[in-house]
């Protein structure tokens, strides 16, 4: 079964019969994690558009919108940021116990 996942345009679409399941832009196999290696390691978009000439800049924002909320959801759901609001939590009902 297909998965629609950018939440703006639809770019990216993860299908587990195309690139194992990977998130990739629509249309393509390329994915989101080779956009996201190739800008890491070389930010030279004119290079990049030049060696792949098929994807456009909204394509390209879209793989970082991805991401994004890739790593916001993967936050959003740890046991870091539990941990991080139970102290916060504590604190401020520390603070409140000495006014």
């Amino acid at each position: 079964m297909a998965l629609s996942t950018t939440r703006q345009t639809g770019q990216v679409h993860a299908d587990p019969a195309i690139m194992v399941g990977q998130p990739v832009i629509r249309g393509t196999r390329i994915t989101v994690e080779w956009i996201l290696d190739w800008l890491s390691g070389s930010f030279d978009l004119e290079e990049f558009f030049a060696a792949y000439p098929d994807l456009t800049i909204e394509d390209v924002q879209a793989a970082l919108a991805f991401a994004r909320d890739a790593v916001r959801d993967d936050y959003l759901r740890s046991q870091e940021r539990k941990d991080a609001l139970a102290a916060s939590k504590r604190r401020m009902e520390l603070a409140a116990a000495k006014a």
